[in-house]
């Protein structure tokens, strides 16, 4: 059923009414590699893929690399909130607990590699009761103007945060500025969409389409937000790190602070992401009488790059290898004639492009 769902949604994902009939190079959905595509089936997760976040405080807890809030289940990704206290001396020292004063623990996890431009997706069950914050999102730094990085971008993908019976979900881009102290910068949320969703307790489909002109967010491929590049200086342009999250914070409701419900497990079916690449272009004369040339230019991660002309018949070599093709007519021959290109990408995807000429 994962596959299946997958397909259909990448073919209706490329006929999509959402983007225009042109495209940029950078953003042609034809032209997508999968970078990332994990079904979480084995008994823990992929240290090739993910790494725990360690003893890291959030808001109301502490996220730390334990059996207890990070596990893989069912072909899940199980996150866990739960009381602090309850797991003292199997996961903590006292020394550490007093210390840092948390009441409460989760899991989160985070990509080993980074993304830039691309569509990033999951199917995954929220835990919606009060105190429960999972989360989806995408986050990283360009170095500049500190090397410690602090001046850098985050795109929220799917955040929700639950006060009682109204869970509330959002999209946000966030920017980092830095300050006089490189290790400490300013976040500002540049962009944000914020509205009450259901309280039911069913899996979702959350996706965002990030290119250079544009950010949407979806749930069930169903358009929710959309922010559009006016050449904004704070709109995300680098590679930036993908996490999964079960956080917790605090819940309200009309009477005043909940305490956090615990346990809750926020379960991840699957995560995929395909990045655009720069897609080919073929310089080549419209007119070959008896001999000419075509050239690809291709994303520099293109390998195994091969060319053919055809018919074959009509020219004296009719296939070879590397971005460069010679074209001679055999026997002066006349007609149309194709050029296609075929190469691999990383994720071992083959994809083409062609080009005809008299």
């Amino acid at each position: 059923m994962k596959g299946f769902a997958l397909t259909v949604f990448w073919i209706l994902f490329i006929i999509s009414e959402g983007y225009a009939q042109t495209y940029n190079r950078h953003s042609d959905p034809k032209y997508m590699w999968t970078s990332l595509d994990e079904n979480f089936n084995g008994s823990s997760i992929n240290p090739k893929l993910w790494k725990p976040t360690t003893r890291f405080k959030r808001q109301l807890g502490f996220l730390i690399d334990s059996p207890k809030t990070i596990r893989v289940k069912k072909g899940n990704l199980w996150l866990t909130m739960r009381n602090a206290h309850a797991y003292l001396d199997s996961l903590w020292s006292s020394k550490g607990w007093k210390r840092d004063n948390p009441k409460y623990v989760g899991g989160e996890i985070v990509s080993m590699n980074k993304y830039c431009y691309g569509v990033f997706e999951c199917r995954a069950k929220y835990a919606r009761k009060s105190g429960s914050w999972p989360a989806f999102w995408l986050i990283g730094n360009d170095g500049l103007p500190c090397p410690l990085g602090p001046h850098g971008s985050e795109i929220d993908i799917a955040e929700m945060s639950s006060a009682g019976d109204f869970p509330t979900m959002m999209h946000v881009i966030h920017r980092y500025y830095p300050t006089g102290n490189c290790a400490v910068s300013n976040q500002v949320a540049k962009d944000r969409k914020s509205y009450q969703v259901s309280a039911i307790r069913a899996y979702s489909t959350y996706k965002c389409i990030w290119t250079p002109d544009k950010i949407q967010f979806f749930i069930n491929d169903k358009l929710k937000h959309e922010v559009i590049n006016h050449n904004y200086e704070w709109f995300p342009s680098f590679p930036l790190t993908l996490i999964l999250s079960q956080q917790i914070t605090q819940g309200q409701d009309a009477e005043g602070l909940l305490n956090p419900v615990t346990p809750q497990t926020s379960k991840f079916d699957w995560v995929k992401v395909r990045q655009f690449f720069l897609a080919p272009e073929i310089t080549c004369p419209d007119v070959i009488p008896s001999e000419g040339a075509a050239l690809l230019d291709v994303d520099p991660l293109a390998s195994h790059i091969t060319w053919k002309l055809t018919p074959a018949e009509r020219f004296s070599t009719s296939e070879g290898t590397g971005k460069s093709a010679p074209i001679i007519r055999a026997n002066n021959t006349n007609g149309q004639g194709k050029i296609t290109y075929t190469f691999q990408m990383p994720s071992g995807e083959t994809f083409t492009a062609e080009k005809t000429f008299n």
